[in-house]
């Protein structure tokens, strides 16, 4: 990569603002506070310069915030203390256990009253290649639905496997065959002993 002649680049800005304040956290920060933290650095050098950048040290990578003075940073250093920053929550990425239950209830109850979770689970059963074809062929069946917002195949399939597992795996007992007579064999209790004796 190349750079212009007289470019601001990150390594001029490190060389120009020498003195760094480091916050030990190796998670992110949710924007409102990324936002609350740049208002108090310009709050701090007064409309000036400031850099926030994420460094690597050793196997982690901080959150540092380089000012041109020391009073600056200790001035910050003391307003992360005051508000308690490194603790404040990290930002949540998916959905919430609460949110996904209340996902697959509502699921389940639409493709029991449409009669799509019948189809996807028979899709996906009846698919005889890798499992990446059968989720295939579940999606597939699933998406002539006008389904809700989210993967329910997903959900289809796994509750079957919770709930109904002998039958999802096939692990269902051998029916006897037509020429086979249930007399024809001693009854359980015709030995006296037993083989543990």
């Amino acid at each position: 990569m190349s750079y212009r002649k007289g470019e601001d680049t990150l390594a001029k800005k490190r060389r120009r603002l020498p003195v760094s304040v480091v916050i030990e956290r190796d998670d992110g920060f949710q924007s409102a506070d990324i936002a609350e933290l740049e208002g108090a650095c310009r709050r701090i050098t007064n409309g000036g310069e400031f850099l926030y950048s994420r460094d690597r040290f050793g196997d982690h990578y901080w959150h540092v915030i380089r000012f041109g003075a020391q009073h600056q940073a200790d001035a910050l250093k003391l307003w992360l203390h005051q508000n308690s920053f490194e603790g404040r929550p990290a930002p949540r990425f998916g959905p919430t256990d609460d949110e996904r239950i209340a996902f697959e209830r509502e699921a389940l109850a639409w493709g029991f009253r449409t009669g799509a979770i019948r189809r996807v689970i028979q899709a996906f059963r009846k698919c005889n290649g890798t499992l990446t074809q059968q989720w295939s062929a579940a999606h597939q069946v699933a998406s002539n639905y006008k389904m809700p917002d989210g993967d329910v195949s997903q959900v289809f399939v796994g509750w079957a496997q919770r709930n109904h597992p002998h039958w999802f795996h096939r692990w269902r007992k051998p029916t006897q065959t037509p020429w086979e007579d249930p007399n024809d064999y001693p009854p359980p209790g015709a030995y006296p002993h037993s083989e543990d004796d």
